[in-house]
């Protein structure tokens, strides 16, 4: 059995402010960074050490995994975040009656970025050791546990950490541990 944990970033200025960033190259905010250096410290205190460790290609993903990992990350276009297609840089409020399938505004429905990841995070495992980080974004994250049939978490703060095992031909999610950055 081989672990895999999915690690939404640090806080951006967008996300304090309610705006829907998606594929928006947004920085980590100041909060954001504190966030990231207290998940280190708290991932260290848990006696996690990960064997390998992945990135959406988004600046706010990567930075947060090189905060939170010794190891330089692998960045894979397909861990990207949903895309909100015209919707990004609005409200996140506007995004509620698209129910996160936002292909009648040029972007991906949730099935599309549940299969993308699915699809990815398999080959991942395949070809990783046995505890694996991922590091990336709420709404994509969400869109794969739903993917794998398991129940969603409503709210996934900034750097909430899903815990799931792999045994080798299917994910099960545990748990979402969410104050890390405390």
């Amino acid at each position: 059995m081989k672990k895999l944990y999915l690690l939404r970033h640090g806080e951006t200025k967008l996300n304090s402010k309610g705006i829907t960033q998606g594929r928006i190259d947004e920085p980590l905010s100041d909060a954001g960074l504190n966030q990231a250096y207290k998940v280190a410290e708290n991932l260290k205190k848990m006696g996690l050490e990960f064997s390998d460790v992945y990135s959406s290609p988004l600046n706010r993903a990567i930075v947060t995994a090189r905060i939170v990992s010794d190891l330089e990350p692998v960045v894979y276009d397909e861990l990207i975040e949903q895309d909100y297609g015209s919707l990004d840089g609005l409200d996140y409020e506007l995004t509620r009656p698209y129910h996160f399938d936002f292909s009648e505004v040029g972007g991906e429905s949730r099935k599309q970025v549940g299969e993308r990841y699915y699809q990815r995070l398999m080959e991942i495992m395949h070809q990783s050791g046995d505890m694996v980080l991922v590091v990336g974004h709420a709404s994509a994250f969400k869109a794969f546990i739903e993917y794998i049939g398991q129940d969603v978490p409503k709210h996934v703060p900034n750097c909430a950490l899903f815990d799931l095992d792999y045994d080798g031909s299917g994910f099960f999610f545990n748990q979402l541990i969410s104050k890390l950055d405390e």
